[in-house]
């Protein structure tokens, strides 16, 4: 069985960010912003519009050996998204189960959802799941249709599943 305390203290790394995200997000609008991006290493929470519309998120796509090759672009507003992968700090995502890294055939998971620590939460355990990762969030966006994914594994066309529009 799995113990959370097995070697030391819980590791909350795959949700503090979005955690921390979301406070910041709460704070701003409690102080009045109605627009306004926050960007946190990656996990990101954007607010309201830009002066064109919607924000336009792109996302990265890792595969490629060109710096800054882009994947996919999103129009989003009030909604938050974070990715995970190895491609930018390395090895550094625990399997649950096995206690050592995870192998996935996905280089990034990219999840879009309603609070920042969610999608972080989950673009982590979409990485983990690897080749469950599709069945997992198809289930999931049955059940909120506002929630999607991007997988993007190596020599293969990224996978989308986008939210429904907020």
């Amino acid at each position: 069985s799995f113990d959370i305390f097995h070697s030391g203290p819980p590791d909350l790394g795959g949700i503090a960010k979005g955690s921390i995200v979301d406070t910041m997000a709460l704070h701003l609008k409690e102080q009045g912003y109605d627009h306004f991006t926050i960007n946190a290493g990656g996990d990101l929470w954007v607010e309201g519009r830009d002066r064109q519309g919607p924000w336009q998120i792109t996302i990265q796509n890792p595969t490629q050996q060109i710096t800054g090759s882009v994947a996919l672009t999103l129009p989003l507003q009030n909604q938050a998204i974070a990715t995970s992968g190895f491609y930018e700090r390395g090895k550094h995502i625990i399997d649950p189960k096995t206690q050592q890294v995870a192998h996935s055939p996905y280089v990034s998971v990219t999840v879009i959802a309603d609070s920042a620590e969610k999608a972080d939460a989950l673009a982590t355990a979409g990485f983990v799941l690897g080749k469950k990762a599709p069945l997992f969030f198809e289930k999931l966006q049955r059940k909120d249709p506002s929630l999607g994914a991007i997988l993007i594994a190596l020599d293969k066309i990224p996978l989308a599943l986008l939210p429904a529009n907020p």
